[in-house]
């Protein structure tokens, strides 16, 4: 297995690029066989821009066999700081045989994810009672958790799953549509609430899972709120 811990230099004020853990340009972390990879980055606690948590440039690889990877990032206290931020220019992170988790109250999702069919990518806050948001607004640090349809299209599953049962509320304000075939699964400890937005599967099936009463799955969306071969509420 490999492990990574990092954490960000504790420089005072308004220090930047103060990353818990960041991967160059180019770099490779490759496990072989079923071993797995877990990397818990933490950035400094200083309030200057672009202390990420964990920060992926291009061309970086992150890669196993048939075994997990996990990613936890903690971001900064300045502006545009992401506990997770993966740059768009050819930043993978693939499994052969195994599922992905990303944790993290803000996520700047430009990477390519990719599992196969078989397996999950699992999206969720670091921080429990997190609001989650299907959004095309910019994201914030420290949370709500956004996604755009435009980052989810970055990943490439058989299950995408987003939130646990300790985040807050979820609300689906865009649409979500992917561009294949995925199960997905929506989860919150408190309401899922469509208002605006619709999920479309592309024939896969959708969970949504809402805390105890009186929260609730909530379809406010006018028209049609999603699309799936089969919903499951819980």
């Amino acid at each position: 297995n490999i492990t990574i811990n990092a954490t960000g230099g504790s420089v005072a004020g308004a220090g930047q690029e103060n990353m818990g853990f960041y991967m160059y340009g180019g770099s490779v972390i490759i496990a072989t066989g079923s071993n797995h990879i877990f990397i818990n980055g933490t950035a400094g606690p200083s309030t200057g821009m672009s202390n990420h948590g964990v920060h992926m440039a291009p061309n970086a690889l992150i890669q196993t066999q048939s075994g997990n990877i996990t990613i936890i990032g903690d971001e900064g206290l300045g502006s545009n700081c992401f506990g997770f931020y993966g740059l768009p220019q050819d930043s993978i992170i693939t499994v052969t045989s195994g599922d992905i988790e990303i944790k993290a109250n803000s996520m700047s999702m430009g990477c390519v994810v990719k599992t196969s069919n078989a397996e999950q990518v699992f999206l969720h806050p670091w921080t429990a009672n997190t609001a989650i948001e299907l959004d095309n607004a910019v994201d914030i640090t420290d949370g709500p958790l956004r996604f755009t349809d435009a980052e989810l299209d970055s990943i490439t599953t058989g299950l995408l799953i987003i939130g646990d049962n300790q985040s807050e509320d979820v609300l689906i304000k865009t649409l979500i549509s992917r561009t294949s075939a995925t199960n997905m699964e929506l989860t919150s400890n408190a309401d899922v609430m469509f208002n605006g937005g619709l999920i479309n599967t592309n024939a896969g099936t959708l969970k949504l899972t809402n805390g105890a009463a009186p929260d609730a799955v909530f379809p406010n969306t006018s028209g049609t709120d999603a699309m799936m071969s089969m919903l499951t509420i819980d």
